[in-house]
Protein backbone atom coordinates (compact mmCIF):
# COMPACT_ATOMS: atom_id res chain seq x y z
CA UNK A 1 0.00 0.00 0.00
CA UNK A 2 2.66 2.20 0.66
CA UNK A 3 4.68 1.70 -2.32
CA UNK A 4 1.46 2.03 -4.22
CA UNK A 5 0.91 5.63 -3.01
CA UNK A 6 4.17 6.57 -3.20
CA UNK A 7 4.17 6.10 -7.20
CA UNK A 8 0.88 7.68 -7.48
CA UNK A 9 1.81 10.53 -5.74
CA UNK A 10 5.20 10.90 -7.17
CA UNK A 11 3.43 11.24 -10.69
CA UNK A 12 2.26 14.16 -12.70
CA UNK A 13 0.73 16.12 -11.88
CA UNK A 14 2.10 15.57 -8.41
CA UNK A 15 5.67 16.57 -7.66
CA UNK A 16 8.03 13.73 -8.11
CA UNK A 17 9.12 14.03 -4.22
CA UNK A 18 9.16 10.01 -4.13
CA UNK A 19 10.86 8.85 -7.15
CA UNK A 20 13.59 7.86 -6.54
CA UNK A 21 12.44 5.39 -3.18
CA UNK A 22 8.57 4.73 -4.55
CA UNK A 23 9.14 1.00 -5.06
CA UNK A 24 11.78 0.27 -2.05
CA UNK A 25 8.66 -1.10 0.11
CA UNK A 26 7.50 -3.50 -2.46
CA UNK A 27 10.93 -4.47 -3.26
CA UNK A 28 11.33 -5.10 0.57
CA UNK A 29 8.23 -7.23 0.52
CA UNK A 30 9.57 -9.14 -2.68
CA UNK A 31 12.51 -10.02 -0.99
CA UNK A 32 10.94 -11.41 2.26
CA UNK A 33 7.46 -13.08 1.78
CA UNK A 34 6.19 -16.30 -0.11
CA UNK A 35 5.53 -16.11 -3.28
CA UNK A 36 1.57 -15.77 -3.27
CA UNK A 37 2.00 -12.92 -1.15
CA UNK A 38 4.29 -11.16 -3.50
CA UNK A 39 1.73 -11.59 -5.89
CA UNK A 40 -1.32 -10.16 -4.27
CA UNK A 41 1.25 -7.21 -2.61
CA UNK A 42 2.52 -6.41 -5.98
CA UNK A 43 -1.04 -6.05 -7.60
CA UNK A 44 -2.20 -4.50 -4.59
CA UNK A 45 0.68 -2.17 -5.18
CA UNK A 46 0.15 -0.93 -8.84
CA UNK A 47 -3.64 -1.25 -8.34
CA UNK A 48 -3.44 1.74 -5.58
CA UNK A 49 -0.78 3.54 -7.97
CA UNK A 50 -3.58 3.02 -10.89
CA UNK A 51 -5.97 4.69 -9.07
CA UNK A 52 -4.21 7.68 -8.29
CA UNK A 53 -2.62 8.21 -11.74
CA UNK A 54 -5.77 7.15 -13.66
CA UNK A 55 -8.70 8.59 -11.30
CA UNK A 56 -10.43 10.90 -14.82
CA UNK A 57 -10.87 7.44 -16.62
CA UNK A 58 -13.81 7.19 -14.92
CA UNK A 59 -14.72 10.62 -16.07
CA UNK A 60 -13.62 10.36 -19.91
CA UNK A 61 -15.56 7.09 -19.87
CA UNK A 62 -18.82 8.92 -19.16
CA UNK A 63 -18.25 11.64 -21.56
CA UNK A 64 -17.23 10.06 -24.36
CA UNK A 65 -17.82 6.49 -24.17
CA UNK A 66 -21.88 7.60 -22.67
CA UNK A 67 -21.35 4.81 -20.08
CA UNK A 68 -23.16 5.36 -16.34
CA UNK A 69 -21.82 6.49 -13.56
CA UNK A 70 -21.71 2.98 -12.10
CA UNK A 71 -20.41 1.17 -15.21
CA UNK A 72 -17.33 3.66 -15.90
CA UNK A 73 -16.26 2.91 -12.28
CA UNK A 74 -16.51 -0.54 -13.02
CA UNK A 75 -14.26 -0.56 -16.03
CA UNK A 76 -11.92 1.85 -14.27
CA UNK A 77 -11.50 -0.60 -11.50
CA UNK A 78 -10.88 -3.46 -13.55
CA UNK A 79 -8.23 -1.86 -15.96
CA UNK A 80 -6.43 -0.66 -12.33
CA UNK A 81 -6.04 -4.20 -11.53
CA UNK A 82 -5.36 -5.48 -14.79
CA UNK A 83 -2.40 -2.79 -16.08
CA UNK A 84 0.25 -3.65 -14.14
CA UNK A 85 -0.41 -7.48 -13.63
CA UNK A 86 2.38 -9.10 -15.86
CA UNK A 87 4.66 -7.46 -13.30
CA UNK A 88 2.51 -9.18 -10.51
CA UNK A 89 2.66 -12.76 -12.41
CA UNK A 90 6.79 -12.08 -13.64
CA UNK A 91 7.57 -11.16 -9.72
CA UNK A 92 5.22 -14.75 -8.55
CA UNK A 93 7.23 -16.77 -10.43
CA UNK A 94 10.83 -15.13 -9.49
CA UNK A 95 9.76 -16.05 -5.71
CA UNK A 96 8.71 -19.17 -6.61
CA UNK A 97 11.80 -20.68 -8.48
CA UNK A 98 14.72 -17.97 -7.53
CA UNK A 99 14.35 -15.53 -4.78
CA UNK A 100 17.42 -14.72 -4.11
CA UNK A 101 18.89 -12.60 -1.16
CA UNK A 102 20.98 -9.37 -0.72
CA UNK A 103 21.84 -6.89 -3.26
CA UNK A 104 21.64 -9.63 -5.70
CA UNK A 105 18.30 -9.97 -5.04
CA UNK A 106 16.99 -6.64 -4.68
CA UNK A 107 18.63 -6.20 -7.96
CA UNK A 108 17.11 -9.18 -9.62
CA UNK A 109 14.01 -7.53 -8.41
CA UNK A 110 14.30 -4.78 -9.88
CA UNK A 111 15.26 -6.09 -13.15
CA UNK A 112 12.11 -7.56 -13.22
CA UNK A 113 9.95 -5.06 -12.57
CA UNK A 114 11.95 -3.31 -15.12
CA UNK A 115 12.06 -5.86 -17.65
CA UNK A 116 8.08 -6.49 -17.38
CA UNK A 117 6.73 -3.09 -16.85
CA UNK A 118 8.27 -2.24 -20.57
CA UNK A 119 7.12 -4.85 -22.29
CA UNK A 120 3.95 -5.50 -20.95
CA UNK A 121 1.18 -3.47 -22.75
CA UNK A 122 0.78 -0.09 -20.74
CA UNK A 123 -0.32 3.18 -21.30
CA UNK A 124 2.80 5.08 -20.33
CA UNK A 125 5.65 2.47 -19.89
CA UNK A 126 8.15 5.00 -18.96
CA UNK A 127 6.08 7.11 -16.46
CA UNK A 128 8.97 7.30 -14.02
CA UNK A 129 11.32 8.59 -16.47
CA UNK A 130 8.65 11.49 -17.60
CA UNK A 131 8.72 12.37 -14.13
CA UNK A 132 12.20 13.28 -13.91
CA UNK A 133 11.60 16.00 -16.56
CA UNK A 134 8.40 17.26 -14.68
CA UNK A 135 10.74 17.53 -11.30
CA UNK A 136 13.31 18.71 -13.38
CA UNK A 137 15.89 16.65 -12.63
CA UNK A 138 18.87 17.31 -15.29
CA UNK A 139 19.62 13.49 -15.41
CA UNK A 140 17.29 13.05 -18.18
CA UNK A 141 19.14 14.85 -20.95
CA UNK A 142 20.36 11.76 -20.65
CA UNK A 143 17.43 10.12 -22.44
CA UNK A 144 18.85 10.96 -26.16
CA UNK A 145 20.86 8.08 -25.30
CA UNK A 146 19.60 5.54 -23.52
CA UNK A 147 16.03 5.86 -24.38
CA UNK A 148 12.79 6.86 -22.01
CA UNK A 149 12.88 3.44 -20.90
CA UNK A 150 16.44 3.44 -19.69
CA UNK A 151 15.92 6.35 -17.33
CA UNK A 152 12.94 4.36 -16.33
CA UNK A 153 14.72 1.22 -15.36
CA UNK A 154 17.73 3.18 -13.63
CA UNK A 155 14.84 4.83 -11.45
CA UNK A 156 13.82 1.06 -10.71
CA UNK A 157 16.94 0.14 -9.81
CA UNK A 158 17.91 3.37 -7.40
CA UNK A 159 15.28 2.12 -5.47
CA UNK A 160 16.73 -0.99 -4.86
CA UNK A 161 19.95 0.43 -3.79
CA UNK A 162 17.81 2.26 -1.54
CA UNK A 163 16.37 -0.57 -0.27
CA UNK A 164 19.85 -2.11 0.19
CA UNK A 165 20.83 0.66 1.91
CA UNK A 166 18.15 0.46 4.58
CA UNK A 167 19.49 -3.00 5.36
CA UNK A 168 22.79 -2.21 5.88
CA UNK A 169 22.13 1.31 7.90
CA UNK A 170 19.34 -1.36 10.21
CA UNK A 171 22.02 -4.46 10.01
CA UNK A 172 25.34 -2.73 10.53
CA UNK A 173 24.79 0.86 11.62
CA UNK A 174 26.73 1.02 8.10
CA UNK A 175 25.89 4.85 6.21
CA UNK A 176 28.39 4.81 3.38
CA UNK A 177 25.50 3.01 0.96
CA UNK A 178 22.97 5.30 1.80
CA UNK A 179 26.34 8.25 0.40
CA UNK A 180 26.85 6.47 -2.09
CA UNK A 181 23.20 6.50 -3.43
CA UNK A 182 23.12 10.64 -2.68
CA UNK A 183 26.36 10.59 -4.58
CA UNK A 184 25.58 9.02 -7.48
CA UNK A 185 22.03 11.09 -7.77
CA UNK A 186 24.00 14.45 -7.21
CA UNK A 187 26.88 13.38 -10.15
CA UNK A 188 24.11 11.44 -12.39
CA UNK A 189 21.84 15.04 -12.54
CA UNK A 190 25.32 17.24 -12.56
CA UNK A 191 26.30 15.56 -15.49
CA UNK A 192 22.99 15.63 -16.97
CA UNK A 193 23.15 19.38 -16.94
CA UNK A 194 26.37 19.70 -18.19
CA UNK A 195 25.34 17.21 -21.18
CA UNK A 196 22.36 19.31 -21.94
CA UNK A 197 24.07 22.67 -21.86
CA UNK A 198 26.90 21.07 -24.25
CA UNK A 199 24.33 20.07 -26.90
CA UNK A 200 24.92 21.76 -30.06
CA UNK A 201 21.50 23.15 -30.86
CA UNK A 202 22.17 25.33 -27.76
CA UNK A 203 25.22 26.88 -30.05
CA UNK A 204 24.18 26.17 -33.60
CA UNK A 205 20.60 26.19 -34.39
CA UNK A 206 18.55 28.97 -35.19
CA UNK A 207 15.10 29.17 -33.00
CA UNK A 208 11.94 28.77 -34.05
CA UNK A 209 8.49 28.95 -32.76
CA UNK A 210 6.57 26.52 -33.01
CA UNK A 211 2.53 25.89 -32.46
CA UNK A 212 1.29 22.64 -31.92
CA UNK A 213 -2.65 22.07 -32.50
CA UNK A 214 -4.73 19.39 -30.23
CA UNK A 215 -8.29 18.98 -32.04
CA UNK A 216 -10.68 18.29 -28.99
CA UNK A 217 -13.93 17.56 -31.10
CA UNK A 218 -15.75 15.56 -28.29
CA UNK A 219 -15.33 18.77 -26.01
CA UNK A 220 -16.71 21.56 -28.73
CA UNK A 221 -19.28 19.19 -29.54
CA UNK A 222 -20.60 19.32 -25.86
CA UNK A 223 -20.03 23.26 -25.89
CA UNK A 224 -22.42 24.29 -28.93
CA UNK A 225 -24.79 21.96 -27.87
CA UNK A 226 -24.85 23.02 -24.34
CA UNK A 227 -24.39 26.57 -26.03
CA UNK A 228 -28.00 26.23 -27.75
CA UNK A 229 -29.37 24.61 -25.16
CA UNK A 230 -28.84 27.82 -23.02
CA UNK A 231 -30.05 30.12 -26.14
CA UNK A 232 -33.70 28.37 -26.40
CA UNK A 233 -34.20 28.37 -22.63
Amino acid sequence: MISGILIGTSTIPFPPWALFFCLTPLIHICLKEKPIKVFLYTALTFFIASIIGFFWMAHLLQKFAQLNTLISYIVLLLFCFFHHLPIALGLFIYSKFVKLKGLSGAMAVCALISLFWIISPMLFPWNLSINWVYGNFRGFEFMDIIGASGLHSLTVFVSGFVLYSIYKLYNEKNAKPFACVALFLMLFNGLGYLYGESKSFHKNEKTISVAIVQPNIGNMDEAIHYAFKLTDT
